[in-house]
């Protein structure tokens, strides 16, 4: 079996002679990497460096500090999978608060007024209750009203799109912190 500064060293050969592509060659590097046990994986002073080239002929040197933090996993803004799992996420947090939100504070989305109603008018929120036997139903309705005390129905979708944007926003953020927190985290513990 070769060891894991060979098989890199090959796969260095294989691109530099166009036969493995970039993302070809940084994948299979990766697996190399990921494949060794720790006490196997070679450490930065014996680690090949793929693309350097020295002065003669090309041939595939080592260095002090080749491919530092080759161990290290991408971080989840690099990774697709991680990030349509934060982005999804962020979308439902985002869907919960505008409906919510919305509904049992409707005050929290007064601030949209200035993007769903028209320039001089502000936006105010209704609230209706009715009740049906043992049940209550509690409606909310915004109103776009100006100046002259003229009223217009407000454009529900376009309130509850600008709240769940602003759920998701801030929700995204958050999980961005957290990843970027508990990366910190976990290099300090190595």
């Amino acid at each position: 079996m070769q060891s894991p500064v060979d098989r890199l060293e090959k796969l260095a050969a294989l691109h530099r002679r166009g036969n493995l592509g970039d993302a070809a060659f940084a994948a299979a590097k990766e697996s190399v990497l990921d494949a060794c046990e720790e006490s196997e994986r070679p450490d930065h002073a014996g680690m090949a460096v793929a693309d350097a080239r020295s002065s003669h002929g090309g041939s595939v040197h080592t260095t002090a500090g080749a491919w530092p933090g080759a161990s290290r996993r991408a971080p989840f803004w690099r990774n697709p999978w991680a990030l349509g799992v934060a982005i999804t996420v962020a979308i439902f947090c985002g869907f919960m608060y505008a409906a919510v939100a919305t509904a049992v504070i409707p005050s929290s989305a007064l601030w949209t007024g200035r993007l769903a109603c028209s320039s001089p008018a502000h936006l105010v929120s209704h609230r209706s209750r009715a009740s049906f036997g043992n049940s209550t139903q509690m409606t909310v309705r915004f109103t776009c009203v100006d100046p002259s005390g003229a009223s217009k129905r407000a454009d529900t979708f376009a309130i509850f799109g600008l709240q769940l944007a602003l759920g998701a926003g801030v929700s995204l953020g958050l999980i961005a912190v957290t990843g970027l927190v508990s990366a910190g985290i976990a290099r300090r513990r190595r």
